[in-house]
């Protein structure tokens, strides 16, 4: 669970341009039998733009930094992620992604570097992981179904050696408007 706060720097609807920045904060929660549950928390700051165009293809580009509150706990990172998809039939959008991870230092918690990270879904505190970088690509679909719930699936895979938990996941996404 995070909280935190997002605000519209620009909102342009005229041009399809949106650009937002924020930060959250995770506090120390889970269990620690599925590496949750240890450090103080932590932090993440980000900007997002977004720009759809008038044959319906929307790019959403997002960058940050997450760093923990208790450094011998957690992982930091730089991150970006960037997003493109394209509109058909009103209502399916196919969709392709890339993502980068960039460690700027490890925790000190004694899980070793051939472990991984957690790729910002879960921050590990993995020792030695300064320095190390993984890029990965995702392709999926999203549908709207009406005005109120979207689903989505997408595949993700690693581009580079280095795979750390992700190695080939699929991703669901249910999203309920109210």
């Amino acid at each position: 669970m995070a909280f935190g706060l997002k605000y519209a720097l620009v909102r342009d609807v005229e041009n399809q341009l949106l650009v937002t920045t924020g930060f959250q904060f995770e506090p120390q929660m889970g269990e620690s039998a599925v590496f949750q549950g240890h450090g103080d928390g932590v932090g993440t700051g980000f900007v997002s733009v977004g720009k759809g165009f008038c044959n319906g293809v929307h790019l959403i580009g997002n960058a940050g930094f997450q760093g923990p509150v208790d450094t011998s706990q957690n992982s930091s990172f730089f991150y970006s992620q960037l997003h493109a998809d394209k509109q058909m039939f009103g209502w399916l959008y196919p969709l392709v992604e890339f993502n980068w991870y960039h460690y700027t230092d490890g925790g000190n918690r004694g899980i070793p570097l051939s472990f991984g990270e957690g790729d910002g879904l879960i921050n590990l505190g993995t020792t030695g992981i300064e320095g190390h970088d993984i890029v990965t690509g995702a392709i999926g679909l999203k549908a709207s179904w009406n005005q109120r719930v979207d689903v989505g699936v997408a595949y993700e895979t690693p581009l580079t050696n280095r795979t750390d938990l992700i190695d080939h996941r699929v991703l669901f996404e249910v999203i309920l408007r109210y």
